[in-house]
């Protein structure tokens, strides 16, 4: 189960070319046990802009630069992987 999450991470990485955010929220759900979260509406999906994935809060709302990752009591388990602080837009991370 557990590499064919991995495998299935690896591809969706691949296929999305959003932006290089994508990759890291994707990491950032594999690294969390995203999905096993209460509510992981959209993440891994490439069909769905990210800024409709939930938790995740975009400045206008649709463009793209996320600007906070709001995901209190949804589940989460494990290290917040260093990658996430990579995305320089995100001002508010509650988890």
């Amino acid at each position: 189960l557990l590499l064919l999450l991995v495998l299935s991470i690896s591809l969706l990485e691949k296929s999305v070319s959003q932006s290089p955010d994508v990759s890291r929220l994707l990491r950032f759900f594999q690294e969390t046990n995203g999905p096993f979260w209460t509510n992981h509406t959209h993440w891994n999906t490439t069909d769905k802009p990210i800024c409709t994935w939930f938790g995740v809060q975009c400045s206008n709302g649709s463009s793209a630069v996320i600007i906070s990752l709001e995901l209190p009591s949804n589940g989460l388990v494990g290290r917040i992987p260093k990658i996430l602080y990579e995305i320089s837009s995100l001002q508010t991370l509650n988890v």
